[in-house]
């Protein structure tokens, strides 16, 4: 696992990544999980991108201005 995070100007970007089974982004599997993250996310007003490939892993990254 990996985890990154950096500021750009006004804008905080946390990063984390794996490089496990990964999944079909597009046909995420059944859950609440994506669901909640995203919910969490627009509650602080970030965007949440989740770039994901069958057996490449998943990359999770949350973007939002401080302040």
């Amino acid at each position: 696992m990996y985890l990154e995070s950096r500021q750009v100007g006004p804008i905080l970007i946390i990063r984390i990544r794996d490089d496990g089974r990964g999944f079909d982004a597009k046909d995420p599997p059944p859950g609440m999980g994506l669901r909640y993250l995203r919910q969490r996310a627009a509650e602080v007003g970030a965007e949440l991108d989740v770039i994901s490939d069958r057996g490449r892993g998943t990359t999770v990254q949350i973007r939002f201005e401080k302040g």
